[in-house]
């Protein structure tokens, strides 16, 4: 079976600064080579924006913070679709809704080591899962868009860009084609990481080798593509993407 090439990326939201610290304590003593904890927040606002660079996998929440309703936070997918919601709370009363809600698992506190275990080898095991489809989806160098009636075959060599669209993917190629796919754009980005594709952010993965210029803007950036299609790239994004540009070359 596939193994994880890279960690699954964590976010701990919660006011609860004892409980935090275990929690973090439990995933970087064991499960340090599959779990990387990049915050721990106690407001779901500042959480969301400072997690923005990354592609969320797991979030740990209290639904039960002053103030704050978990559930429709939650149901509004602030991380993106990708991300699981593992509820962990005193009251009890929250269970019920926690089952009926899209949450992955409920863990009650004080949080043991063995609840935590167990549903961190569920995420994992999960994901294992889901990078199994996506080699499934994608052979020598062709990305299979599978649908209803037929499957199509691109080579990747001609793909420009992928583009959010909802929770589907609009897929640019270099003849002017647009193919729409219901797969999410993070889907293909954790498919296409070692390639030379580049997520510029949450919603553009661009082909490196079809970048033509870029244009610098008031501090930012403006990819041009080679079809003259531009994408604006962030002030914090650039350096590294002209170091991820340059280092294929």
């Amino acid at each position: 079976m596939t193994k994880l090439n890279k960690k699954l990326k964590a976010v701990i939201l919660d006011d609860d600064i004892r409980s935090n610290e275990l929690l973090l304590h439990i995933c970087r003593t064991y499960f340090a080579t599959s779990i990387d904890v990049v915050g721990v927040f106690s407001t779901p606002r500042r959480s969301v924006r400072e997690s923005a660079e990354h592609d969320i996998d797991i979030v740990f929440i209290d639904v039960s913070m002053p103030g704050f309703d978990g559930f429709e936070f939650m149901s509004s997918q602030p991380f993106g679709p990708r991300a699981k919601f593992v509820i962990i709370c005193k009251e009890e009363t929250h269970m019920l809704k926690a089952i009926k809600s899209e949450a992955f698992d409920y863990i009650s506190k004080p949080i043991r080591l063995k609840d935590i275990r167990s549903c961190l080898k569920r995420l994992i095991n999960l994901h294992i899962l889901r990078l199994n489809s996506q080699e499934d989806a994608m052979r020598d160098n062709l990305l299979i868009i599978n649908r209803h009636d037929r499957a199509l075959f691109l080579d990747v060599h001609e793909i420009l860009r992928f583009e959010a669209n909802g929770s589907y993917t609009d897929i640019f190629l270099e003849k002017g084609q647009k193919i729409s796919s219901t797969k999410n754009i993070t889907f293909y980005h954790n498919m296409l990481e070692q390639s030379r594709f580049y997520k510029v952010h949450r919603s553009h993965l661009i082909n490196l080798n079809k970048v033509k210029e870029l244009v610098k803007y008031d501090g930012e950036g403006v990819i041009v593509m080679s079809d003259n299609s531009k994408i604006i790239i962030s002030k914090n994004k650039k350096n590294e993407f002209l170091r991820t540009l340059t280092r294929g070359h």
